[in-house]
């Protein structure tokens, strides 16, 4: 999956649509459709890749900002700073890009009243509950890569130490 799929998928879960039609639970309603576009679960690991990237990269850029304006400090606890992160990237790839350039946007998005679509909800992340078996297949991809990870380790130490055997020869 590109990561311009990524942002297609990410504005047909209609994040905002729900949010201002005040729905109880946007993040299942997002779930739902989420499985509908992405039925195969290579495809949601793929998804949730990119999501966790794309989180861990405005997180970054957030708090760099905050660090280089101490009296401008962001008025929430751990848990709500990350429901408005997940916020700013459910509402789509034009309002992540424009809060990477201008983070201000975030600050002034935290400090307007909590529930609707110019502030933040709780939180768009929660969707990946409501794929069935999601959790149980990407912890399953997990071990799978940490074997792989594994299995490269092992051929590591093996051609260092023929590159070691190697070096004492010429010497």
């Amino acid at each position: 999956m590109t990561i311009d799929y990524f942002w297609w998928v990410i504005e047909r879960l209609g994040w905002a649509d729900e949010i201002r039609k005040g729905t109880k639970r946007p993040y299942e309603v997002c779930g739902t459709r989420l499985v509908q576009l992405l039925p195969d679960k290579e495809g949601q690991l793929e998804f949730d890749a990119h999501y966790r990237t794309v989180v861990r990269k405005l997180r970054t850029r957030l708090d760099a900002w905050e660090d280089e304006r101490s009296s401008r400090r962001f008025p929430l606890g751990d848990d709500s700073y990350g429901d408005l992160i997940a916020m700013i990237v459910g509402l789509g790839k034009a309002e992540y890009d424009r809060v990477m350039e201008s983070p201000s946007l975030a600050w002034e998005r935290s400090h307007r009243p909590y529930g609707s679509v110019d502030s933040y909800v709780e939180s768009f992340s929660y969707m990946f509950q409501y794929i069935p078996n999601f959790t149980e297949h990407s912890m399953k991809r997990q071990q799978e890569v940490l074997k792989k990870i594994q299995k490269l380790q092992a051929k590591k130490a093996k051609l260092d130490e023929e590159i070691k055997a190697l070096q004492n020869s010429i010497f």
